[in-house]
């Protein structure tokens, strides 16, 4: 009996200590939580429209931007143009719209109405929208003076690099060129560079366009838009990022995924999925897959690494910058016909996990069912 009795007290008293380790871990929880979200060094409150906002560094914003996307083609221009916009590291500076060749609604005009409808739908104001060029250049040396490239000449002749706050204890992490990304032609970054080479030590071009160059296959679309406009900017002394088709085109996500992850957060989640819908009708059937293979300008620009600025979750190799030949192949004779063959940074694997996740993470924070 008095093992019984003894057995019973050790029994009450080891459920006691397990119950109050549990309390106390749940109450350690329960207030470190908090810190662990908002930052221990410096808690703030996250604030905007939804359950939670997407993150912002204290010291605020790393990069500026300025975007062209050929948004009335495909629809991966759509989800670039949102993650661009409701990215906090970057200050998205000025937004184009450009053409996405003869098809039907595919001006300019369309591409920059579907801008301004995302900044509206995303509450973003402070955005301002231009309109690009309509045509392709007729030459190498005659540029076409839209509202976009007109933009993009004032934007990189007046850029200053974000800095660090005035209680901050240096200025690490701060990219010092205006990011000029592209998904679509490069009509209206040749024409701003023919008005004004001056630009040029300014900006960082990222372009989406051109294949790869060991097959050196012709036909990229962004690039067959104006074969012209790229061989200016390529035969220019302008920093070029290039991610060619090879890398672009595995930037894969299933529209069950995007049913599930992106459609029913808000209006602009519901608009952006429906804009894939039978986008080219029941006569071309296109499965249940796409490449959101604009998305890598807000990847190599809004998700750069902690340290250097790097985007080490991407891998690229140096090239020399070629020129094009009319079917869209590089001109690779020997020597370089290029008047300026510096090296070019070209990409091969980039980390869509990363650059998925965070797009679908952006979306559902900021619009919560």
């Amino acid at each position: 009996m008095q093992k019984k009795e003894k057995f019973k007290r050790k029994t009450n008293f080891t459920l006691v200590c397990k119950t109050s380790k549990v309390f106390t871990l749940f109450v350690l929880i329960a207030l470190c939580l908090p810190l662990v979200l908002t930052g221990c060094d410096n808690p703030t409150e996250y604030t905007g429209v939804g359950a939670y906002d997407p993150y912002q560094h204290p010291a605020g914003v790393r990069a500026k931007v300025f975007m062209l996307n050929d948004s009335s083609g495909d629809p991966d221009g759509l989800t670039a143009v949102a993650h661009a916009v409701i990215s906090k590291s970057t200050q998205l500076v000025g937004l184009v719209g450009t053409s996405a060749g003869s098809r039907p609604n595919s001006g300019p005009d369309t591409a920059k109405e579907k801008h301004d409808q995302i900044l509206k739908m995303a509450g973003v104001t402070d955005v301002p929208s231009y309109l690009g060029a309509a045509t392709a250049l007729v030459d190498t040396n005659t540029p076409i003076r839209s509202d976009g490239a007109l933009a993009l000449v004032e934007a990189a002749k007046n850029f200053v690099p974000p800095t660090a706050p005035p209680d901050s204890s240096g200025s690490y992490g701060f990219y010092q060129k205006l990011f000029v990304t592209v998904g679509g032609s490069l009509t209206d970054v040749a024409s701003a560079i023919l008005i004004d080479p001056s630009i040029i030590p300014n900006i960082t071009l990222v372009w989406i366009g051109g294949n790869d160059y060991i097959n050196n296959r012709p036909g990229e679309s962004n690039l067959m838009r104006d074969v012209n406009a790229a061989n200016v900017v390529f035969g220019s002394d302008v920093e070029i990022w290039q991610v060619p088709s090879n890398a672009y085109g595995r930037s894969y996500v299933s529209m069950t995924e995007m049913r599930r992850d992106l459609y029913p957060y808000g209006e602009l989640g519901k608009w952006l999925f429906e804009s894939f819908v039978g986008i080219y009708g029941t006569g071309f059937n296109m499965g249940e897959t796409w490449s959101l293979g604009d998305n890598p300008l807000v990847l190599l620009t809004a998700l750069m690494g902690a340290y250097g600025l790097d985007t080490g979750s991407s891998t690229y190799h140096s090239e020399e910058a070629r020129l094009f030949n009319a079917d869209g192949s590089y001109n690779m004779a020997n020597p370089n016909p290029n008047p300026n063959p510096r090296n070019i940074r070209v990409y091969d694997e980039l980390d869509t996990r990363t650059m998925i996740a965070d797009f679908f993470a952006k979306m559902q924070g900021m619009f919560p069912l």
